[in-house]
């Protein structure tokens, strides 16, 4: 159960900044998009790595930072971004994720060295660490307390079948283009939910969900044991991403 904790100046009754049902519904539609693109985006690499060590000559250590380094930035950064976007803006944190996602996505499909490509990759999960928080945070001010834990029940079911939609989507791609088409169907997909964020009601400060990070954390900490192997792993030892240009 999501508590909440407010300040003694608020009403705990208060509705949310969804309004009618039918807003709230489309905040629910927007979130789950989100979500379900920053854990995707997680998997979809997995079934390109053959052709990505072809096209660029990445070695077996650059193929490990271009899937981890996503997650990384990821579970680093999901706690203070959150923390941002609730002070500051939840709907603006989920606009300016999007977008750092989306480009973030998209350099890969230009720039084809495997420095620029984790890079691309690092910069697209800080964006992604703005964007989770941020649509969890939406829907449990949007939802009253009586469905609230409903439509939080929703979301993580779609943030649990992301993974599963990024392996079959770009198995999909690959089976008609190359592994371009992988970054940019992820960059174009952050920015056409941009587009439908940006008719998502807004709310900072305000009710601020106890348990909500843990809820987040555990989502990506099915992938953390990975980025645990990634440092410590012999082949990694004392290897950085700036070694690999010597």
């Amino acid at each position: 159960m999501v508590e909440i904790l407010v300040r003694p100046d608020q009403r705990t009754d208060a509705v949310s900044i969804g309004g009618s049902p039918r807003a709230r519904a489309w905040t629910l539609t927007v979130a789950c998009m989100g979500v379900a693109l920053v854990v995707a985006s997680m998997t979809a690499l997995n079934t390109a790595l053959g052709d990505l060590a072809v096209a660029t000559s990445a070695t077996q250590t650059q193929l490990t930072w271009v899937v981890d380094g996503y997650t990384l930035a990821l579970a680093c950064l999901l706690l203070p971004a959150r923390a941002i976007g609730d002070r500051y803006g939840r709907r603006g944190a989920l606009l300016v994720g999007l977008v750092v996602f989306a480009l973030g996505s998209a350099a890969p499909a230009i720039l084809h060295n495997p420095l620029h490509i984790i890079a691309g990759r690092a910069v697209a999960g800080i964006g992604a660490a703005f964007v989770m928080p941020a649509t969890l945070s939406l829907l449990t001010v949007a939802y009253p307390k009586e469905d609230r834990m409903k439509a939080v029940g929703m979301w993580a079911s779609t943030a649990g079948s992301g993974g599963v939609l990024g392996m079959l989507g770009s198995g999909l791609l690959l089976r008609f283009w190359d592994w371009h088409a992988i970054f940019w169907s992820l960059g174009i997909a952050g920015l056409v939910i941009f587009a439908l964020g940006c008719t998502v009601s807004s709310s900072h400060e305000g009710a601020l969900p106890v348990s909500i990070g843990l809820v987040q954390f555990s989502l990506v900490r099915r992938w953390q044991p990975r980025c645990l192997r990634l440092w410590t792993h012999p082949i990694a030892d004392g290897v950085t991403p700036w070694s690999w240009a010597d």
